[in-house]
């Protein structure tokens, strides 16, 4: 039978992982890009977490997860607001009571992430205006060419009202660069990765366990003396 730590009980990181529902190499990350995240060490770099690291760890959860922080933005309410601001994020988050946040004094547009894409395709979604302020397709002469003022080449008017190709003065086509996109994951390399990583975290747990039974062993033997 599980026994249950109290509150003020040091947590392993499989412990806080679970607590937190946050993989465990997700905390260690946090620990390498947040430098306010410092975990008790004993002998062979075991992690022990303190009521207060976890409140810190929560914090940072909140903002990365759920007020869609990016990692800079956090290190600037890291910067500017404390360790126990975000401390006191993740206990009002474990208490379930609402939070309110301060707002950076220079915050940009790097700081959130972006908001999910929107459907381009969606019913009645609003045409775009053309260069008159209509919003009717946008219409220019059929054939025919335009001088460029800057650099003297000609934009070719396509019949079919295409975005004009530019054509340098010397009636050569400037080459394009190809289009080169990374290729996609098929489902089959997903699982398998997906299992790899499972395999990874069990492998973790069951170190974390074996350095446990270390420590209960040495605890034995300082006692015993």
């Amino acid at each position: 039978m599980a026994v249950t730590k109290s509150s003020e009980a040091f947590r392993t990181i499989s412990e806080a992982a679970r607590e937190l529902d946050v993989p465990q190499h997700v905390l260690r990350h946090w620990e390498e890009v947040f430098g306010q995240i410092r975990p008790m060490r004993r002998a062979g770099g075991r992690r022990y977490y303190r009521p207060v690291d976890i409140d810190i760890l929560r914090g940072v959860r909140v903002l990365l997860y759920d007020e869609r922080y990016t990692t800079k933005g956090v290190q600037k309410i890291f910067k500017e607001h404390g360790v126990k601001y975000i401390a006191e994020l993740g206990r009002l988050a474990a208490s379930g009571q609402s939070i309110e946040l301060r707002p950076l004094l220079d915050e940009d547009g790097d700081d959130k992430a972006p908001p999910p894409p929107q459907n381009p395709f969606r019913k009645n979604a609003p045409s775009a205006p053309d260069t008159d302020g209509g919003t009717g397709p946008e219409t220019g002469p059929a054939k025919g060419s335009e001088a460029t003022p800057e650099t003297g080449a000609q934009h070719t008017l396509a019949p079919n009202n295409h975005m004009p190709e530019p054509t340098p003065a010397g009636g050569a086509k400037t080459p394009q660069a190809p289009n080169q996109q990374p290729p996609a994951l098929t489902p089959q390399k997903r699982r398998q990765l997906q299992f790899l990583l499972a395999r990874l975290e069990k492998a973790q747990e069951a170190l974390d366990d074996a350095s446990n039974a270390l420590d209960a062993a040495e605890l034995v033997k300082e006692v015993k003396k």
